[in-house]
């Protein structure tokens, strides 16, 4: 008979396990806005706290957008503003007879058609300065 002596060792006891993990708390991010994705400011399993920037969107569309309301309400209010002038150049020379009243209705501005589109340029304006400053 044999004998040996045992031999001493710390022994690791594991088993393999197939299995899915799944958070314990998890959050659904959706966007105010809609646009690429030109910067994303965190790492993956980085903790977030509410208000921390997580995504930047590309503000080249909004800042286009921008500059095209800023533009059309500049022409609507430039429209308006010309067909006030010549309604009061008209008003003058036909204060000295120098038009008649035939031709001073034609130079009364369309204001029933202005005002509106000037509204509606303003509102777009008020609309993309929004997006403007909610894109982040």
């Amino acid at each position: 008979m044999t004998v040996a002596t045992p031999l001493i060792k710390p022994i690791v006891d594991w088993d393999d396990y197939i299995g899915r993990f799944e958070a314990r708390q998890s959050v659904e991010v959706r966007p105010r806005v809609s646009g690429y994705v030109a910067r994303i400011a965190f790492r993956d399993g980085e903790f977030a706290r509410a208000g921390d920037l997580l995504y930047v969107i590309d503000s080249r569309p909004y800042d286009a957008a921008l500059a095209q309301a800023r533009a059309e309400s500049a022409r609507a209010r430039a429209t308006a503003d010309l067909a006030h002038r010549n309604l009061a150049r008209s008003v003058t020379l036909f204060k000295q007879n120098a038009i008649s009243r035939e031709e001073l209705i034609p130079a009364a501005p369309p204001l029933p058609r202005l005002m509106p589109r000037w509204r509606r340029r303003m509102r777009a304006l008020r609309r993309a300065r929004s997006m403007f400053r909610s894109r982040g």
